[in-house]
C-alpha cells in the first residue's frame, strides 16, 4: 500500500489490479496482472517479498483461496477431550483450566503411575532399560506408603 501510494504522488501507477495473501497458504502473495513484468515491478523493493516463482494459478485452484476455513471449536471447561501424544496417547481428560491467550489448557488425568518402577529406583535396582507404560489406575494413599 505505501509503495502505491508512493508511486502515484511521484504520478507512476502499477499496473497492478489486485494482490492478497492467504493464512492457510503460508509463503505465497498473490497478485493479480496483465504481465509478468508488472508483477516483478510491483514487488521490486519490498523487504521480505523474493519474486522466485511467478506461476498462472488455475481457475479451478481460485475457488480455495477464497473459501472459509472453519474455526477450531471452542474448548471451554468442563469439557472432554482426547490426548493425542506422550504417555497419556489415547486417555481421555477433562478441561480443568483454558488460556487462550497463550493457547494452553490444563486437564485432568488418571494417573499412570508404576509403583514397582518407583520402587525399584529408589531401592537401588533400578536399570535404565525403558519400560512398558502403566495401565491408568486410581491409586489410594495407602498404595503410596
Amino acid at each position: 500500500m505505501q509503495k502505491f501510494a508512493d508511486l502515484i504522488s511521484l504520478g507512476t501507477v502499477l499496473k497492478i489490479k489486485s494482490a492478497f495473501a492467504v493464512d492457510h497458504m503460508k509463503g505465497f502473495v498473490y497478485i493479480e496482472a496483465e504481465r509478468q513484468c508488472d508483477i516483478n515491478e510491483a514487488c521490486q523493493g519490498i523487504p521480505r517479498i523474493y519474486v522466485t516463482r511467478v506461476a498462472l494459478v488455475p481457475n479451478s485452484e481460485v475457488y480455495h483461496l477464497f473459501s472459509v476455513r472453519n474455526r477450531t471449536p471452542e474448548i471451554s471447561e468442563g469439557m472432554w477431550a482426547r490426548i493425542k501424544g506422550g504417555n497419556y496417547k489415547g486417555d481421555l481428560a477433562q478441561v480443568v483450566a483454558v488460556n487462550n491467550t497463550r493457547k494452553k489448557v490444563t486437564v485432568k488425568l488418571i494417573p499412570r503411575i508404576d509403583l514397582q518402577a518407583l520402587a525399584a529406583k529408589f531401592g537401588g535396582g533400578y536399570s535404565r532399560q525403558k519400560v512398558a507404560v502403566p495401565a491408568p489406575r486410581l491409586i489410594s494413599s495407602s498404595e503410596l506408603e
